[in-house]
Formats: C-alpha cells, structure tokens, sequence
C-alpha cells in the first residue's frame, strides 16, 4: 500500500558538496535528488542510475534552507550539477523562491515569466513556458501520476523515467502531511471539490553549453471530486475517485555568473 508509508521530506538536504557530513540513507522512497557533485560521496551514500539521471538517495530530508541559503523550502529539489554550477543554481532557486507567497503559498507566474523576459543580461534566459497544460481526468492517483509525468517528459525531455516521475508524484499526492511539513505542497479547496499544488525545482547541467544550467521550474495542480483535506490525508494509489491536473512548467537557461537581481 504506497500511500501507507510515511515519506519523511524533513531530513538534512542536499549539503554534501559543503559538508563532509552525510546522513545516513535508506531507500528511493524518501529520496531527494540532490544538487550536489559527485565528487563529494561519502561511504554512506548511496548512487544509482535511473534511465542515465544520477539519484542520491537520503533516508529523508531536514533544514533545507541550508541548501536555498536562506530561502524557505518550497519547491522540491531535483537533480545534480557539478560544484561550479551549485551557487548559480541557489541564486536561481532564491530569486524563483521569492515569487511564491509565504502566507497563501501561491506562486505568481506571470509576474515570474515577465521579470524573466526583463532580466537585462543573458545569464539567465527563457527557453520555453507552458502555463495551464492539462492532464486527462482519471480515476486513480497512479493514472493521474502517469499522466503528468509524460506531461513533463515532453516538455522537458530530461533523462528522469516517465516512471520514476510518476513513482515520485504518487508519493507526493499520497503523503500530504509530510509535503506539507516540508513546505513543497500544499491543499487547497477547488470549486466543490479540492486540489493539492506541488512545486518542482529540477537542475541538470545543460546538455548543449558547457557551464550553463538547464532548469525546469513546475506547479502541479492536482484536482479532486472530494472537499474534505482528510480524504487526501487518506489517500491510497489505487483510491477510486475522479482526479484531473493543470501543470504550469518553465525551462531557463542560467550562466555560472548568475545572481540573484533581488
């Protein structure tokens, strides 16, 4: 029963590239992917390979704002960069961070796109925006999960599985309260029914300029026929329900040189 298991995003981060202290592992279910160099594996860490895309597995994460310097915790981390790119890379996620309002939670897009498209210089450049793509509706988590993630899969043709985005998506959506305590979802009322929103920081080095990032910055609004919050507290993989999503997705490029511009 997936959605039984608790998911502990709590744990200490994604530090290793600044810390010779690594926390001990367990298995992919409370991974994080990491922003951090593969140069700096301690004897407890674990790596494997899924589809070429290198996961660190962490028993759970804690203190993220360790990694975001400063920055809250609301966007779940994905990916692993080099030691030269892990600063512009935390600039990047404070400077997205700084769009999303710490009291409603909710992310303003279209004040983000338009400060991107106004940034004067080309350390940081807009590829390509997907505000509003809808997911077909489905009647279970695991579909809905499936769904989204062919979404970002062609949207953003990382080498992250379809099912390995899915697998995470259904962790997500089956385990609200620990999304909640680690400030990357929340739940909110939809109509006569509900949603839970997700946020997702993806960074990978660019696959086509040397000492560039290629970032992908997403918002999953998943929907359901239920109004109650604890109906979602509840929820299984294989529960019976009509789900639907919209996802707001963006990918960027950003040079080594970029800082923050707040």
């Amino acid at each position: 029963m997936l959605g039984a298991r608790r998911v502990d995003y709590q744990r200490d981060p994604v530090l290793l590239l600044e810390s010779p202290k690594c926390p001990r592992l367990n298995n992919i279910r409370s991974s994080l992917l990491s922003l951090s160099s593969p140069s700096t594996r301690h004897s407890t860490t674990r790596f494997h390979v899924v589809s070429g895309f290198l996961v660190v597995v962490f028993a759970s994460l804690k203190k993220i704002a360790c990694f975001t310097s400063r920055v809250e915790a609301t966007f779940h981390l994905w990916g692993i960069l080099p030691s030269n790119l892990v600063s512009p890379a935390k600039q990047i996620l404070k400077f997205t961070s700084s769009f999303l309002d710490p009291e409603t939670k909710h992310f303003d897009w279209e004040a983000y796109i338009s400060r991107i498209r106004q940034h004067p210089a080309a350390d940081l450049v807009l590829e390509k925006y997907a505000p509003n793509t809808l997911a077909s509706q489905t009647s279970t988590i695991n579909a809905l999960a499936d769904e989204i993630s062919k979404i970002i899969k062609q949207f953003a043709p990382v080498s992250l599985s379809i099912d390995e985005t899915a697998r995470r998506i259904v962790e997500v959506l089956t385990s609200l309260n620990d999304v909640k305590e680690a400030g990357i979802g929340h739940y909110e009322p939809d109509g006569t029914g509900s949603a839970v929103v997700y946020r997702i920081f993806l960074a990978i080095p660019h696959p086509e300029v040397e000492n560039n990032i290629r970032f992908v910055v997403a918002t999953i609004k998943s929907q359901a026929d239920f109004a109650e919050e604890s109906t979602w507290l509840s929820l299984e993989a294989t529960s019976d329900h009509r789900f639907s999503a919209s996802i707001d997705m963006v990918m960027l490029t950003a040079t080594e040189e970029f800082v923050d511009p707040n």
